[in-house]
């Protein structure tokens, strides 16, 4: 019956044992359970025996499945356990395999040195024999192993009880301690019935079965646990799967000492790569477009070198002439020593989203283009009301000087002044046309670094004539070593040009004291930049002071009401923001804000 349960019990264990991955603990168990089996087996032979002879036999052909046993238990302790003394296991079964030669040695066994006779008596309704005689000094070495042996469990089952998680514990007190209180009953029962103290069989295998139902029991645990962890592992899998195939997603490994990469089938398929190809790190890197291969090998020797992970966007050039484009993301594993492993990661192929990509931004550019047409198509409705300040100008300054030369009074310094102007108001004008037929064209605007407070001035300049014309003085309460903006002076001039010429106007429609305009830059809260022009005109509609940058909404008879609407957009398009309000005290206020330049940004 023990020989059948202990066989029963090492059936399975061998086959796991026996396969090409299978743990070697399930094979000493194995080894183990086989050898009590034995062991049971000589047992019943000593009982039956009818001789001294054949019962001297029997005893010495039963050591042989003990010494089997104790180093199968040994190193199964090592390996499951892994806290064991080694060179104490080895020495216990050292001293084992040398009592077992000496049992071959002297005949008839390591037991007795001579068996003088047999002794019956009835066990469970049986009679049985056991052997009498001299004892074989010999016997010692056996039990020296037996308590070096003990030793060894002992100090591993403790060692693990100390450092390990639950469910080490528990294997620490099922195997550590069967084995213990079962090796000592069975040296026990043996001391006592080798020298005759007792009237009992030799039944050393049962304690043995013991320690093997133990031991299978947390292995059986184990595998039970295995095929558990093994199910959800699957049931893992199969949404990882799902969830990488619906996000199309490409799976891959690249084992590093072999150079062999395992990839899911859509990588293959997207790689052209046909199901039972073997692919490794050449062959992959063919499918690279030679532009990105050197910067990928570049990532990947990179993350192979360092243990770390490589995220990158490269070109596929596909045997077929295809191009697409492939986002990885992979990262190093190594080994115990330090030496790489394996490379695992993911790809997924972002050729619809680089050609959506490529798709919005020549919708963008063309939308932009569309926009600056628009905008220019308004532009063209106020182009005389851009272009009348430095043509008044020019008009201006030309009749001044043919009125001095018609009076025959030539002072050439202000004649050179004059002509100065008038250059300088060409240029200005030139410079409008120009930057609306660079809207037109796709040009984008000249940005550059500017100090507001220089455009200020600039126009101050401008509109000198306009502001005698109007009777007005020009204030300025400018903020100095203002931070530079970015922008296209140009432009800036021109809005900045529009809300003083409109100052201008609102002062003549109503009598106002006194008529000036007041022109403030300063640096904002924000940090923005703030330019703000005042009047003391009649203020804003009081339907709202927003209005008046709506397209064709003027407070002019003669007004097409564009000049504020352009001004803003060109504001904005600078990152800006451009507002109105009323002014405490009569009149209007009109600022606008553009961000500051970082100091790292302005030219030195």
């Amino acid at each position: 019956m023990a020989a059948a349960a202990c066989l029963t019990m090492a059936l399975p264990h061998l086959v796991i044992g026996l396969r090409p991955k299978g743990a070697r603990v399930h094979l000493l168990f194995a080894i183990a359970a086989i050898a009590v089996a034995g062991l049971a087996g000589a047992e019943l032979t000593i009982m039956r025996a009818t001789t001294t002879e054949e019962s001297g036999r029997a005893m010495q052909m039963a050591h042989v499945p003990v010494v089997i046993v104790v180093m199968a238990i040994v190193g199964f302790v090592q390996l499951y356990f892994g806290t064991g003394r080694l060179w104490l296991g080895v020495t216990a079964c050292g001293l084992r395999v040398i009592a077992v030669i000496a049992n071959f040695a002297q005949p008839p066994n390591m037991n007795f040195r001579e068996i003088t006779g047999l002794r019956s008596f009835e066990f469970l309704g049986e009679m049985v024999t056991m052997p009498l005689g001299r004892p074989n000094p010999w016997l010692m070495a056996a039990y020296l192993s037996s308590l070096l042996f003990l030793a060894y469990v002992s100090e591993a089952s403790l060692r693990l009880w100390r450092i390990g998680s639950p469910d080490q514990r528990r294997r620490a007190v099922v195997i550590g301690g069967s084995i213990v209180c079962f090796i000592v009953i069975a040296q026990g029962a043996s001391v006592c019935i080798n020298a005759g103290k007792i009237n009992f069989p030799y039944f050393i295998s049962i304690p043995f079965m013991a320690i093997i139902a133990a031991m299978g029991f947390e292995l059986s645990h184990d595998v039970l646990r295995a095929a558990q962890l093994s199910q959800a592992l699957r049931m893992s899998e199969e949404r990882m799967g799902l969830a990488a195939e619906s996000a199309r997603l490409s799976m891959w490994e690249w084992d590093i000492p072999r150079d062999e990469i395992w990839m899911t089938p859509d990588g293959r398929a997207m790689l052209g790569f046909s199901a039972s190809e073997r692919i490794d790190f050449a062959a992959l890197s063919e499918r690279v477009h030679p532009e990105d291969r050197a910067m990928r090998e570049a990532a990947i020797r990179q993350a192979v070198a360092t243990g770390g992970a490589y995220d990158l966007e490269y070109r596929l050039l596909l045997p077929d002439g295809t191009q697409r484009w492939l986002a990885a993301r992979g990262r190093c594993e190594r080994r115990e020593t330090g030496a790489p492993a394996r490379l695992v990661g993911v790809s997924i192929d972002t050729t619809e989203q680089k050609q959506a990509d490529d798709e919005a931004r020549q919708q963008r550019e063309e939308l932009g283009h569309l926009s600056r047409v628009v905008l220019v198509g308004e532009m063209a409705a106020s182009l005389a009301h851009e272009l009348n300040q430095p043509l008044t100008a020019m008009v201006t300054n030309a009749s001044a000087a043919q009125r001095f030369l018609a009076r025959g009074e030539v002072n050439v310094e202000e004649l050179r002044e004059l002509l100065a102007d008038i250059a300088t108001d060409g240029r200005r004008a030139g410079e409008v046309i120009r930057g609306i037929k660079g809207m037109v064209r796709k040009v984008e605007s000249e940005r550059r670094a500017v100090d507001l407070n220089d455009v200020v001035a600039e126009v101050l300049r401008l509109v000198r004539a306009d502001a005698l014309a109007h009777g007005c003085t020009l204030a300025t309460d400018l903020t100095p070593a203002l931070p530079a903006v970015s922008g296209d002076p140009v432009q800036l001039q021109q809005v900045l040009l529009n809300l003083v010429i409109n100052a201008f106007d609102a002062m003549r429609k109503a009598p106002c004291d006194p008529c000036r305009v007041e022109i403030a830059t300063r640096l904002a809260e924000s940090g923005a930049v703030e330019v703000c022009v005042r009047d003391y005109g009649p203020g804003l509609p009081p339907e709202g002071p927003a209005r008046v940058f709506e397209r064709f909404y003027s407070t002019k008879h003669d007004g097409m009401g564009m000049g504020l609407a352009i001004a803003r957009s060109i504001i904005e398009a600078h990152g800006g923001k451009l507002a109105a309000e009323n002014a405490g005290g009569g009149g209007a206020r009109f600022w606008f804000r553009l961000p500051a330049l970082p100091p790292a940004e302005v030219p030195a």
